[in-house]
This record gives structure tokens, C-alpha cells and sequence, in this order.
């Protein structure tokens, strides 16, 4: 029983997204079209459920992106790439 328990200093990692996207618009925009709902869009696309309602919701834009935004633009880090 206790080998199933969490140490005190470990914890679980969230596990990021793995869907591209391409599929997150596509699933997107079958709910907002209303062909299928938010759970069902989620069993299909692998996209969560909860990403699809806030994009459709209008809470959060489709193309957002997850961390900070970056420093440099393509081209500062393009012309230190050289």
C-alpha cells in the first residue's frame, strides 16, 4: 500500500500538449460550427476539452502561445545565428 504513495518530494508532472496546431483550429472549429461538442471534439482530435471551450468562448485567441514572449525578433536572432 504505501509504495503507491507519493514520496514527499516527488510530484507528478503535467503532461503538455501533443497535438499540433492545425488540429486544434480544425477541432475548434467544429464546435463553434456546432457539428460536435467539446468532449466529443477532445475523444476525437486529442485536443482537452477545456483548451477548445476557452478558444470558442472567446477567452483565449487560437494561436496562443505557451511561456515568455521572446526577446529577439527572427531577424536579431537570425543575423546572430551568422
Amino acid at each position: 500500500m504505501a509504495s503507491n504513495l507519493l514520496k514527499a518530494n516527488e510530484r507528478i508532472r503535467p503532461q503538455y500538449k501533443t497535438y499540433s496546431q492545425d488540429v486544434k483550429e480544425i477541432a475548434v472549429q467544429a464546435v463553434a460550427e456546432g457539428r460536435t461538442t467539446c468532449y466529443k471534439a477532445e475523444q476525437c482530435y486529442g485536443v482537452p476539452a477545456a483548451t477548445i471551450r476557452r478558444v470558442v468562448n472567446g477567452s483565449h485567441a487560437v494561436d496562443v502561445k505557451m511561456g515568455p514572449k521572446t526577446v529577439l525578433s527572427m531577424e536579431q536572432e537570425n543575423k546572430l545565428a551568422k
